[in-house]
């Protein structure tokens, strides 16, 4: 499916290469009116170009469930197609002229920010110092929370190279991450605020309260 978008995508048939060695010129010379205007017509291809790559994904999620063989049902094939094609069809439509501005604009970082942030799915902040510390665990909405949760805390604890970090998780996310805490026999030892921490120094009687009210659950 990532193959049929990629070569769709080639429909664009350098709109946005063009755009940018018109861009150049009127950016030397300090000309908004002219940056303005070539912007304008890049806007009016890429949204042209749109309605044509959204008619074919539209088309490709009705044919691809009837040819394609596979254990998966034709609904879910069609939702794929669908979910996967929207996102070139928003990208075409709302970011592929501002990006080309800001890359021509020698800001081509703020575009590379964006790039790196979307495509993070999660993370964990670690200190390697007096004590080894977990925190701020964080998986992307719409991920495989536990599978990724468990991920990131392997490959913390292989760089901090200790079997029991003390590691802070917030109350929010616990549910996702208490069967992997169990397996490895952590202990509950601080509440502070909505955090729970493991294997810290703490307060005896927090830590009964809390532990009792993980066990109701």
């Amino acid at each position: 499916i990532t193959q049929i978008f990629t070569y769709m995508a080639l429909l664009e048939a350098g709109i946005g290469q063009a755009a940018k060695n018109l861009l150049y010129k009127p950016f030397q010379e300090k000309n908004k009116d002219g940056v303005s205007e070539i912007a304008s017509i890049a806007k009016s291809y890429f949204r042209r170009f749109t309605l044509i790559y959204g008619v074919g994904v539209i088309a490709i999620a009705l044919i691809l469930p009837l040819v394609l063989k596979t254990n998966v049902d034709s609904v879910t094939i069609a939702l794929i197609v669908l979910f996967e094609g929207m996102s070139g069809v928003i990208s075409f439509y709302f970011i592929e002229t501002p990006s080309i501005i800001i890359g021509v604009d020698g800001k081509n970082y703020v575009n590379n920010a964006i790039n790196l942030l979307n495509k993070i799915v999660g993370y964990a902040n670690l200190k390697n110092e007096n004590e080894k510390v977990i925190s701020n665990l964080y998986v992307k909405p719409g991920f495989d929370q536990k599978r990724i949760w468990n991920s990131i805390i392997d490959e913390s604890i292989n760089w901090l190279e200790t079997y029991n970090p003390k590691i802070i998780i917030s109350n929010e996310y616990i549910g996702y991450y208490m069967s992997y805490i169990m397996a490895r026999d952590w202990n509950l030892t601080n509440i502070k605020n909505n955090d729970i921490i493991f294997n810290g120094k703490g307060n005896e009687f927090e830590r009964l309260i809390y532990k009792k009210k993980l066990l109701k659950k």
